[in-house]
């Protein structure tokens, strides 16, 4: 896979963008597209592997909102395998819902943000957790009501490449 003239590809800017100011009257719908893509990336200097992705990066796409706005989530399977994905801010058991799809397909998810907090999404596709050391997972954000405005903000998600001989 190396690409000589490459950098590693997948540097993730921590910062988040401010969270959206309302009057806390209205609620807001989220639309978002996971695209489940293999593709190669350089996971440490010179090495590359095969990772499985939402949206062709090691970390899928962090997305943030507020209790009770609506997220509709449509999940595109460009693999060459099963995916899917659970989102535990959804609050459903991920069996029907969330199922994997096969290649060429796409499921549309949608749910209300019940409770403030942060939770992580992944595909729950067995092996799981292969899945998620793939590169398959992300955050969600729910803002509770009256948060402070603040300077910064920023999302950690942490996660593990495993290197076993070439990558």
């Amino acid at each position: 896979f190396a690409d000589p003239e490459a950098e590693l590809s997948d540097v993730v800017d921590p910062g988040l963008e401010p969270a959206e100011v309302t009057d806390g009257t209205e609620n807001a719908d989220h639309e978002v597209t996971l695209e489940v893509t293999e593709v190669p990336l350089e996971v440490a200097p010179g090495v590359w592997q095969q990772r499985w992705t939402f949206n062709g990066s090691g970390l899928g796409p962090t997305l943030r909102g507020k209790v009770g706005d609506t997220f509709e989530v449509t999940l595109v399977n460009n693999g060459s395998m099963g995916h899917s994905v659970d989102f535990h801010a959804g609050e459903v058991a991920p069996d029907d819902n969330m199922r994997t799809i096969p290649p060429g397909e796409k499921l549309v998810y949608r749910f209300t943000a019940n409770r403030s907090g942060i939770w992580m999404y992944h595909c729950s596709t067995m092996p799981m957790s292969a899945h998620i050391s793939g590169g398959m997972h992300g955050a969600v954000i729910i803002d509770p009501e009256g948060l402070p405005e603040v300077d910064h903000e920023y999302v950690l998600v942490q996660s593990e490449v495993y290197m076993d001989g070439d990558g």
